[in-house]
């Protein structure tokens, strides 16, 4: 998925996203009986997620901040992403929850904190999600994978995290050549974030990834017009495609 439009419209149609979004707030969502609560649950917050870093991001840039808001694209990303395999993909929701899990263990681990009844926990529930038949990773590398185009996707995640680290993509960030320097190196203090606006545009096809998945995961659409529109706008189709270029089938009956 590329933005396709000029890019000076992004932060306008991001905002159009957000704003339908908001206008159509529910409490109550009903889905596709084949998506399971952990995957019903979690497209629906993750859409809201997306909706809300977007909102941050707007906020960012309206305050005149620059490559402050890279972990926020970052998370709209994986949150896009996240949402679109688990729409797609079968037992997704277990996966995600073992593969949390094992974070959490390790954490603990981490910290010394074997003894507590937050480590406990989590080892019973590891253990026992590792007897049922899931996904065999969850990383995000996998689940972009998953998706059409999920090389490219995982490629923008990992280029978004190299200004969300103390490391090179920072510090390049802030130092220019400079002749008079006895290193050949000057510090910037507000330096030109010149890959802003590109950003931004990927941001809004992320966020429009979320939404499209939110609207598939529900047992009866209730904006995929709107969809529609945003996904011209952009310039992109917002069909959401695992990586043979399979689909989600038709809806069914019943629901949760």
């Amino acid at each position: 998925m590329i933005y396709n439009a000029p890019v000076s419209e992004a932060p306008r149609i991001m905002r159009d996203m957000c704003d339908d979004w908001d206008k159509r707030a529910e409490t109550l969502v009903r889905c596709r009986p084949e998506l399971d609560y952990l995957q019903a649950i979690s497209i629906h917050s993750l859409a809201h997620r997306a909706i809300r870093s977007a909102r941050g991001i707007l906020t960012l840039v309206d305050a005149g901040a620059d490559v402050e808001i890279m972990p926020l694209v970052r998370l709209t990303i994986e949150a896009a992403v996240t949402a679109a395999w688990l729409l797609l993909t079968p037992n997704s929701g277990l996966a995600m929850m073992k593969e949390d899990t094992r974070k959490r263990k390790a954490l603990l681990e981490d910290m010394a904190s074997t003894d507590s009844a937050g480590y406990r926990q989590s080892t019973e529930t590891f253990e026992q999600l590792k007897k049922m038949a899931m996904p065999g990773s969850a990383s995000v590398e996998q689940r972009c994978l998953a998706l059409e185009d999920g090389r490219h996707l995982y490629g923008l995640y990992r280029a978004a995290s190299a200004y969300c680290h103390a490391g090179l993509g920072l510090l390049e960030h802030h130092a220019v050549e400079d002749s008079n320097s006895d290193i050949g190196m000057a510090f910037v203090t507000n330096p030109s974030f010149i890959t802003q606006e590109n950003w931004i545009g990927i941001t809004c096809c992320m966020l429009l990834l979320a939404l499209n998945a939110d609207e598939q995961a529900r047992l009866k659409p209730t904006r995929t017009s709107q969809l529609r529109l945003f996904a011209r706008r952009i310039g992109v189709t917002g069909i959401i495609r695992r990586a043979d270029g399979s689909t989600l089938p038709p809806r069914g009956n019943g629901g949760r």
